[in-house]
């Protein structure tokens, strides 16, 4: 899980209609989400929060194993 400045990051699926924190784009139920715990925020998938969220998970499960590619 990734540290938010407010809490953390968790992905998810809508429990209900809602709009991204950061686009404002329209959430419906049941879309992946990112949720922040501590302020119960959300980010659609076209976010840059969310892609911000999974180039540090990749880089976290992938490299952190001190691979190196080239």
């Amino acid at each position: 899980m990734k540290r938010h400045e407010y809490g953390i990051l968790v992905k998810i699926n809508a429990k209900f209609d809602s709009k991204c924190t950061e686009t404002g784009f329209p959430i419906k139920k049941g879309d992946p989400i990112l949720w922040a715990k501590g302020t119960k925020q959300v980010y659609c998938m076209d976010s840059k929060e969310a892609q911000s969220f999974f180039e540090a998970k990749f880089d976290e499960e992938i490299l952190s194993n001190n691979q190196q590619y080239y």
